[in-house]
């Protein structure tokens, strides 16, 4: 899956309180386990506490279970402008290259 580094790699899950995002949460460690991966469960918490904790962990893969209408796009709460920083550019980027283990 992952081609950079050798060690083992680790990705961490976050979702919200929906139902569906236990089963959802199952189906993707039984995945990311399969090949080889740690996971490391947060539970329930807000969306960018799992970048956060993502970053802070050095885990290699961060993954929010939601049921967020966005997209891709990210939105600011303030104004409901679409964002144009860098990051979000390069994500939407890597995105639609399918390419998302480069960004940060």
């Amino acid at each position: 899956m992952f081609k950079n580094g050798d060690h083992r790699h680790r990705v961490l899950i976050g979702k919200d309180t929906r139902l569906s995002g236990y089963m959802i949460e199952t189906a993707l460690v039984a995945g990311f386990t399969s090949v080889g991966m740690d996971v490391l469960l947060t539970g329930p918490m807000p969306t960018p506490a799992v970048a956060m904790l993502t970053r802070s962990m050095r885990a290699d893969l961060g993954v929010m279970i939601s049921a967020s209408r966005m997209g891709i796009r990210r939105k600011t709460r303030d104004t409901g402008e679409y964002l144009t920083d860098p990051l979000t550019q390069a994500l939407i980027y890597r995105f639609k290259m399918n390419d998302l283990f480069h960004i940060l």
